[in-house]
């Protein structure tokens, strides 16, 4: 999805992308990929508004810091980028996150820590149930489930 828009966005961007996969062979590392398409093609061009990349389950990579040192390495690029990074907290991610450049301007929030939002939305999700003993069992148990997560 994220490439189809991308190519949609920019047709210099498509044709920069159609030169490197076809220089590419089939099993190639992933920096090569990064290198090609986002170094050398897609943050050469010029864009007029920002560019917006949502990224789903770092922690889920091959390898999260290799991923996390690949967005640090574009600081101080031309294009307009906003990441917005979602990811469950691990002590590797952590790490390479302290050791972003203080150019960088991020944030984060973490949504584990918010309990009560957890506990607000399985009790409205619930409330067609008029029967109250079972939305207090059904809701212990789906919050005793989440385990940081959120639905």
């Amino acid at each position: 999805m994220f490439k189809k828009r991308m190519l949609l966005a920019s047709p210099a961007f498509r044709q920069e992308i159609s030169k490197a996969a076809s220089s590419l062979k089939r099993r190639v590392e992933t920096s090569t990929i990064w290198r090609r398409v986002f170094k050398n093609g897609l943050f050469q061009l010029e864009f007029p508004s920002p560019l917006y990349w949502v990224i789903n389950g770092l922690e889920e990579s091959n390898n999260p810091r290799a991923g996390i040192k690949m967005l640090t390495d574009i600081l101080g690029i031309l294009v307009p980028l906003r990441i917005l990074i979602i990811s469950r907290q691990t002590p590797e991610i952590n790490a390479k996150f302290k050791k972003i450049p203080e150019e960088a301007k991020w944030d984060e929030m973490a949504i584990d820590r918010h309990l009560d939002d957890h506990h607000k939305f399985v009790e409205s999700e619930l409330e067609w149930s008029e029967i109250p003993a079972f939305r207090a069992t059904i809701a212990k148990r789906l919050l005793e489930q989440l385990r940081g997560s959120f639905l």
